[in-house]
């Protein structure tokens, strides 16, 4: 039993910059889409309350939408804006200077501004403002002595819809997909 060392839990705080590539699932046919890129950045509390495992908090600003066309001159366009809160489960696998990490769980967004492009008969006013989805994330990282960094992937699915699919009857569904590389630093606190 001595040769156990009692765990002292860590927290960190900590900036994340990246970029964004997005699209949106309609889920029709006749839809060809590219993904859109964007800007994505925040900052985030870690608290790591076991040796490998804890939770993240971030408040991020970030950009989504898609680039549709239909293999003729019309096209259907979207640049959203979001602030976003993730709230995650956090692994961190290794001790020493070089680590990997796990991140997953929800998040929730509530879109700031929306600019919808369109010469085709779709929807163009966002119905619902508030998005709720899950969050998956991997990455590695460098610990040196003015702080981490680390660079993770990211793959985000919504679980509501942009539009209202009982009067927008031409979209089956209209929720944001998202492809993030990001890069973090941050600091021990405690």
């Amino acid at each position: 039993m001595n040769a156990q060392k009692e765990y002292k839990p860590r927290s960190y705080l900590g900036i994340i910059q990246g970029a964004n590539f997005s699209r949106a699932d309609f889920q029709i046919t006749g839809i060809y889409q590219t993904l859109r890129p964007g800007y994505s950045g925040g900052i985030f509390f870690r608290y790591v309350s076991e040796p490998i495992a804890g939770i993240q908090i971030e408040l991020d600003y970030t950009e989504k939408g898609w680039s549709a066309d239909f293999n003729t001159s019309e096209y259907y366009n979207g640049r959203l804006t979001y602030i976003e809160m993730p709230f995650l489960t956090h692994i961190t696998l290794g001790r020493k200077k070089i680590f990997f990490t796990l991140n997953f769980g929800p998040y929730v967004s509530y879109q700031l501004t929306n600019d919808i492009e369109t010469n085709v008969d779709y929807p163009t006013e966002i119905d619902n403002r508030f998005e709720f989805g899950y969050c998956a994330a991997t990455g590695f990282g460098f610990r040196s002595v003015i702080g981490s960094f680390q660079i993770e992937g990211r793959y985000l699915n919504s679980l509501t819809n942009l539009f209202d699919t009982f009067t927008n009857t031409q979209l089956e569904a209209s929720r944001n997909q998202v492809i993030n590389i990001s890069f973090i630093y941050m600091v021990k606190i405690n």
